[in-house]
């Protein structure tokens, strides 16, 4: 039994997009320090200056997390292995189908259970799916 490996891959427009809306939702904390630090009396800063520093550190990590998680993707990618009779440790007989999923946030492979379940596998691309599905349909030519 000869065992593949696929792995995932992100699309730079989609890490620019998330790029985009992680500096989008961690720029009110930034303008938070910043005026705090540049224009806010000493009185004011020695009685709130911790807990708004705290509370601009947290919108600009909360901000940033998504893009975190894709930065990591990068660096570590999914990966999913198959063979002739599995996929992801899942036997074929057990599949029902095997779906390309493409939206605008959101790109990967779909497989549906014969029991309903759903396993989503994100930021997989199209040439993936084609290799998983010459696996699970062989006698099929496109």
């Amino acid at each position: 039994m000869h065992v593949q490996t696929l792995f995932s891959l992100i699309r730079p427009e989609v890490k620019g997009r998330l790029f985009r809306r992680a500096l989008l939702t961690a720029s009110p904390g930034i303008s938070l320090l910043l005026c705090m630090g540049i224009f806010a009396p000493i009185e004011l800063v020695d009685r709130w200056g911790i807990a708004v520093f705290a509370v601009g550190i947290f919108l600009i990590g909360w901000g940033m997390i998504p893009y975190r998680r894709v930065s990591r993707l990068e660096l570590k990618p999914h990966r999913i292995e198959f063979s002739e009779t599995e996929i992801a440790g899942i036997a074929l007989k057990e599949i029902e189908s095997l779906t390309y999923v493409e939206g605008k946030r959101y790109y990967g492979i779909r497989l549906i259970m014969k029991n309903g379940k759903r396993l989503n596998f994100p930021y997989f691309s199209k040439s993936a799916y084609a290799s998983l599905h010459d696996v699970m349909h062989p006698n099929e030519s496109d």
